[in-house]
């Protein structure tokens, strides 16, 4: 289990700041110096001896580590990355596709209008040609009305002309006779000529009547063949614009079918992005349910851990209560924790030649230490010296128990939970780390 060491307590204060008159204050480890790096270092001054005081007035060093963790759960932080409100999934997608579909929209609004003009041209340009067409008919009826008129002119100018001829020719022979003295012949002599004249002028008049029926004949012809060339104008222009009508809607039906195969990629879009939503959501309530038993593991840790501060704080009262009876029991005290320390080496001595190694750690190891505790605390010699000193206590208060040590997390272990509210736990790490490695190798 990971080692909290942010919000435990203890009475290590870690390092003390450069140039504080009580700096020397800060180391709260008992033990000798005849193992610390011979350099300079300031006498450290007199304690005077605690004034007695009652519990009323006593202030625990845990006072602010009770009541529990009171910052955001591991389930708050992952509730709050749900969606907050339901989603509509389906004008999610068609945001995405929504230019397209304007585009479709737009090509299908241009059909339409260039399919509503091509339809007015082609019925404003036959019905131009089928109106022109018609409209010679009147031409058609009026020349062949003057040709039949011209005709019956002729024919009656032709009946007049033999009327006139046979009735000269008739009076021209009747004086002849008369000349003669044989009128009485005159009625069989006329007879041939009356004949004669009936026969030019059925002729004649034959003729003309032909004439006018072959012209009013080819004149109602020429007015079908003009009324048909129209209705046929006007069935081409039909024609036309259905034909433009259908090549419209054959236009606007592939718009509208890529609009359907676009919709359905739409609700496929939208299916897609609620399934994995819905994934992310389960994903989120396992983590949500594992948040939870972590937090009730965190809870139950903490409560484990206000267990201890409390026993804690109540060892340091009766610490305090300790140190206040006497300044000379609190020396007893430091020398008792001296002599333990060295009982310890003695013991580690006993275990073996690797323990005896372990427990007699060379003066040299200790020289090392303290050289890179001057380096972790950048020069800070007083600071190095409660820092090497945390270790020396942490090895002392473990006995024969540091026998059992496998690793340097063992170490940093103990050097942390005697000093649980120390700031400057990184030094503190690697500093028990490498001790270990030059002491318990």
């Amino acid at each position: 289990m990971k080692l909290n060491v942010s919000n435990s307590g203890g009475s290590y204060k870690g390092p003390p700041s450069t140039g504080s008159a009580n700096a020397a204050e800060h180391h709260y480890f008992p033990g000798t110096s005849t193992d610390r790096p011979a350099k300079k270092k300031p006498k450290p001054k007199k304690r005077s001896a605690p004034k007695r005081s009652s519990s009323a007035g006593y202030v625990s060093p845990f006072k602010d580590l009770g009541g529990g963790y009171s910052g955001p759960s591991a389930l708050d932080m992952i509730l709050t990355q749900l969606p907050q409100k339901e989603v509509n999934y389906q004008k999610e997608a068609q945001k995405i596709y929504q230019p397209t579909l304007d585009y479709l929209d737009k090509q299908s609004s241009q059909a339409k209008s260039r399919g509503k003009s091509y339809d007015v041209n082609l019925k404003n340009m036959f019905g131009a040609v089928a109106s022109g067409i018609s409209n010679q008919a009147r031409d058609i009826n009026n020349q062949y009305g003057s040709a039949i008129g011209a005709v019956r002119g002729a024919t009656n100018q032709g009946v007049n002309a033999v009327n006139k001829n046979y009735d000269d020719a008739a009076r021209e022979q009747a004086a002849m006779l008369k000349q003669l003295g044989i009128q009485a012949a005159a009625p069989d002599t006329l007879k041939q000529g009356n004949a004669d004249e009936a026969f030019f002028k059925s002729l004649i008049q034959s003729g003309g009547n032909a004439s006018q029926n072959f012209l009013t004949e080819t004149n109602q012809g020429d007015l079908q063949y003009n009324r048909a060339q129209a209705g046929i104008t006007r069935q081409e222009g039909a024609e036309a614009r259905a034909e433009n009508q259908a090549g419209l809607q054959d236009i606007l039906g592939q718009l509208a079918g890529q609009k359907v195969d676009l919709r359905t990629q739409i609700n496929q879009q939208a299916q897609s992005m609620q399934a994995a939503a819905q994934a992310q959501q389960l994903e989120a309530q396992k983590q949500a349910a594992a948040a939870m038993q972590a937090d009730r593991q965190f809870q139950l840790q903490n409560r484990q851990f206000d267990f201890q501060v409390a026993n804690a704080d109540a060892s340091n009262q009766m610490g305090q209560a300790r140190l206040a009876l006497d300044t000379s029991q609190f020396e007893a005290s430091r020398q008792d924790s001296q002599r333990n320390y060295q009982l310890a080496l003695q013991k580690l001595a006993q275990s073996g030649a690797n323990n005896a190694n372990k427990a007699n750690a060379p003066t040299d190891a200790w020289g090392k230490g303290a050289d890179l505790a001057t380096r972790l605390y950048g020069g800070n010699q007083q600071a190095a010296a409660n820092a090497i000193q945390a270790v020396r206590d942490a090895i002392a208060a473990n006995g024969d128990q540091v026998t059992q040590w496998k690793n340097p997390n063992d170490l940093v272990r103990a050097v942390l939970q005697r000093n649980p509210r120390a700031n400057d736990v990184t030094q503190l790490t690697s500093l028990a780390t490498y001790l270990y490695q030059q002491i318990f190798k």
